[in-house]
């Protein structure tokens, strides 16, 4: 695992033997010989940094990238360049699993309203809307009373793999990056950044911290109940009906890799 080994220049060292690998997969050092393995050659993973994030394109045929990771020109891109910004890489970041949870079933949280009763104890907000820009589905919700009083909720999914967010109140604003990106056919890694901003500047650290906690804390109840959910069709009853969650389901199929024929 060269993930146990050390940089060297622009290359990694092998923990074990010392060979050392470039930037383009082939082996560029064997210490205790004078020729490299010309035949031997590591698979890239394509990668690109956005706002001190590491994203890594997990293409399961192979294929080059064809969107960026997070959309160009969105919140997070006004949101997350500059302000008074608490969380991060430093203190926001969570990794969790192997565990059994369906990548779908992050992005579906984006449109389900009604969930919001309960592991975040506060009325379903209002569906302002959702957008679909390519391999990009973003929602609006408006929350009033209880403890999100006049909140914004802006999100936007990139693919299957990546959800962001955008809470915005009267005096701080939250930012999420969640990411669930699958192991095998049961398990997921799951990954999320969260932050906080101050709205008006009068907020000290202790209360921006206790909004950053709080959020973890929900991300955690949200994870934990998604062990447990299976992605089953949706039902006919017109009581069930969802137009946007019908909608996302019917933008995700673009991103679906059919089971190859037994």
């Amino acid at each position: 695992n060269l993930g146990r080994g050390t940089v060297s220049g622009d290359a990694i060292r092998c923990p074990l033997h010392g060979w050392e690998w470039g930037c383009d997969g082939s082996n560029t050092k064997i210490p205790y010989q004078n020729d490299t393995a010309q035949s031997v050659r590591l698979r890239i993973w394509p990668s690109r940094e956005v706002f001190g994030m590491l994203f890594v394109w997990f293409g399961t045929l192979g294929e080059a990238p064809t969107h960026e990771p997070v959309q160009p020109g969105g919140f997070l891109e006004t949101g997350l360049q500059g302000g008074r910004l608490l969380g991060g890489a430093e203190s926001g970041r969570t990794r969790i699993g192997p565990i059994e949870v369906d990548p779908r079933l992050a992005i579906e949280d984006r449109v389900d309203t009604n969930h919001f009763i309960g592991p975040h104890q506060t009325n379903p907000p209002i569906l302002d809307g959702h957008w679909v820009d390519g391999p990009y589905f973003s929602t609006r919700m408006l929350l009033a009373g209880d403890r999100h009083s006049n909140s914004e909720v802006l999100s936007t999914v990139t693919g299957i793999g990546v959800s962001a967010l955008q809470v915005s109140t009267s005096t701080f604003k939250e930012y999420v990056v969640l990411s669930v990106t699958p192991v095998d056919e049961e398990l997921s890694m799951v990954y999320y950044t969260v932050w906080v901003e101050p709205q008006t500047g009068r907020e000290d650290d202790t209360v921006l911290e206790r909004v950053l906690t709080m959020m973890r804390q929900e991300l955690s109840e949200d994870i934990e109940i998604w062990r447990y959910m299976r992605h089953s069709p949706l039902p006919s009853d017109p009581a069930a009906d969802q137009p946007s969650l019908t909608a996302m389901r019917e933008w995700a199929t673009q991103f679906l890799v059919a089971a190859p024929a037994s």
